[in-house]
């Protein structure tokens, strides 16, 4: 990903993740500080990252994916608000480059499967999350093209 970035003119980015079913945005590493930049357009960063993660996580709630133990999406800086970590790819993708990053985590039972579950559970997963990606991408079509010029 680093090359893709550095070559590539990237200006969002999904990271998806199994544990739990949230939509979440930069800083991961805090549940008390915000992102205070304007790079993406609004009033502010944290304003936008909280509008567009909620979109997201209701348009997956919305979405008939046939599998009942996939629900509830939330939006949330880090995990359920309270639980937080370092070195994240959204947070540094975010801070380093001034990409529109977010996570998405795709299922709230199991955080590693075997081969057949793998098989089984990889395609339903990407089929339930494409109508966020698609809205995430039309979203950062408007995006400036131009980055790094922020810092």
């Amino acid at each position: 990903m680093e090359q893709l970035v550095s070559q590539k003119n990237v200006v969002a980015l999904i990271d998806y993740h199994s544990g739990s079913t949230q939509v979440l945005y930069p800083y991961a590493y805090s549940t008390k500080v915000r992102v205070a930049e304007n790079i993406l357009g609004g009033s502010n960063d944290y304003a936008v990252f909280r509008q567009v993660s909620e979109k997201i996580a209701s348009l997956l709630n919305r979405h008939d994916r046939g599998d009942e133990t996939i629900v509830n999406y939330t939006a949330a800086q880090n995990y359920n608000d309270t639980s937080v970590g370092s070195g994240v790819a959204r947070d540094c993708y975010y801070q380093t480059e001034g990409i529109a990053a977010i996570n998405i985590e795709v299922h709230d039972k199991q955080f590693t499967y075997n081969a057949a579950d793998f098989i089984k559970v990889v395609p339903k997963i990407c089929k339930i999350n494409v109508p966020g990606a698609i809205w995430f991408l039309f979203w950062a079509a408007e995006l400036p093209p131009v980055r790094n010029t922020w810092k």
